[in-house]
Parts: structure tokens; sequence; C-alpha cells
């Protein structure tokens, strides 16, 4: 594994644990609609349910926006690089390539370990948000 590896999987399980909570409170919120609308219509109950479900449907939305925001900016400064190296076949040697373009992922890996620290910043924030209301 390289850094960027390591460090989202380390940030998955962290941003994960922190969204425990938010399921927990789902679960309850649900089952509480299960007992205070156990004589409503399914249409009353389901609206319960969906108010419950609205926290954690929010987060997954945003997680999925931001990690394909992150995986994209990763593929295209990826494909940069490969551009990049392709024009200097013309004039460089293919040693000389080969560590141009090393160097150049390498880089795009820093970058990504910055943007990633960035992406979780922000969802963590968002579960600070939507927790503090609870």
């Amino acid at each position: 594994m390289n850094g960027i590896d390591i460090l989202m999987k380390d940030r998955l399980e962290e941003f994960e644990r922190d969204v425990r909570p938010m399921y927990k409170s789902e679960f309850l919120c649900c089952a509480k609609c299960c007992d205070t609308h156990a004589q409503a219509s399914s249409n009353e109950l389901q609206a319960c349910l969906e108010t419950c479900k609205q926290p954690v449907t929010e987060i997954g939305q945003l997680f999925d926006k931001e990690m394909s925001a992150f995986k994209n900016r990763l593929q295209r400064c990826q494909h940069l690089c490969q551009m990049q190296a392709k024009a200097q076949l013309a004039t460089s040697s293919e040693d000389q390539v080969k560590v141009s373009l090393r160097q150049c992922v390498d880089e795009c890996g820093v970058s990504a370990q910055e943007k990633a620290e960035e992406m979780f910043r922000r969802l963590s924030q968002f579960v600070e948000k939507k927790t503090a209301y609870k």
C-alpha cells in the first residue's frame, strides 16, 4: 500500500465511526415512528421514517459527491502525468521519462493526500453539524 491508500483506509474507518451515532439515531427514530404511528396510515408512517433517514441519506450523498470529485482529480492528475511523459519521449531517454513520470505521479499522491484531508474535514464538519441538532 502506498501513502494515499493508507491515508484513505484510515480516514474512511474514522469517518465510518463518526457516522455510527447517526445510524443509531436513525434506527431509534424509525423504531419510535413504528411505535407512535402504529395506528396511522402507511403514508404517515412512511413520512416519519423518511424524516428519520434524512440525515444519513444526506451524509451518504455528500460522501459520494466528495469521493467522486476526489477520484476525478486524482485521475486527471495522473492522466496529465502520462500525457507529459508521452510528449517527453520525443526528446528524452526512456529512463529519464520513467523518472519524470514517477516524480509527477508521486506529486499527484502528495496533492491527493492534502485533498483527502480537506475532504474528510468537510465531511466531519457536516456530521458534527447534523449530530449537533439531535
